[in-house]
């Protein structure tokens, strides 16, 4: 709890740390640890290369008469 706050250094005290929220590895900053951090972003660009590709299937199928 001290580290995550930040009152306690990990320079200082290099066996110091906690758990990443994900996975349980345990880190010294952030949230997650970098390999969570890595797989999150990719989901995220894959989830978006999705909604982006529904998107333009929905735009495609619209047809237009006079």
């Amino acid at each position: 709890m001290w580290v995550k706050k930040g009152r306690l250094m990990t320079s200082d005290f290099a066996n110091l740390g906690y758990p990443c929220r994900s996975c349980g590895k345990i880190i010294h900053t952030g949230d997650l640890c970098d390999s969570c951090k890595r797989q999150l972003n990719k989901d995220f660009e894959a989830f978006t290369e999705r909604e982006k590709e529904e998107e333009e299937r929905k735009r495609g199928k619209t047809y237009y008469t006079k």
